[in-house]
């Protein structure tokens, strides 16, 4: 009855030491979360909303977008030209019966860049 007893009481004891083990583990863990948590809030300054500008160019069919999110800008420049639009030929030099002497003009098109800032 004794050896029973003891070995209960050896189990017990490794239960309670292994619990202990993955509670200071689940803590550790915890605490590693929140750091890492903070340090993502320092490196975007803490501030974790998103800033964004746009600008149509008067008179023009090109637009300039701006943005920035945690580090991160963008610039964008768009060319969006009213449907239907046509431009007139310089030069039309006529004799070509076909030719009406104006051009469609494409669009729309954006040409843009990103990059990483360090503040």
């Amino acid at each position: 009855l004794s050896a029973k007893s003891s070995l209960l009481e050896e189990r017990v004891k490794g239960a309670l030491a292994h619990r202990a083990g993955i509670d200071a583990i689940a803590q550790l863990q915890e605490r590693m979360e929140r750091l890492a948590l903070k340090l993502q809030q320092r490196r975007s300054n803490g501030l974790p909303w998103t800033v964004s500008t746009s600008y149509r160019i008067p008179n023009t069919p090109f637009q300039f977008i701006g943005r920035y999110d945690r580090g991160r800008a963008d610039l964008e420049l768009r060319f969006s030209p009213e449907l239907g639009t046509t431009a007139s030929k310089e030069g039309g030099g006529g004799g070509g019966g076909e030719d009406s002497g104006k051009l469609e003009v494409a669009g729309p098109a954006a040409l843009g860049v990103s990059f990483d800032l360090p503040f």
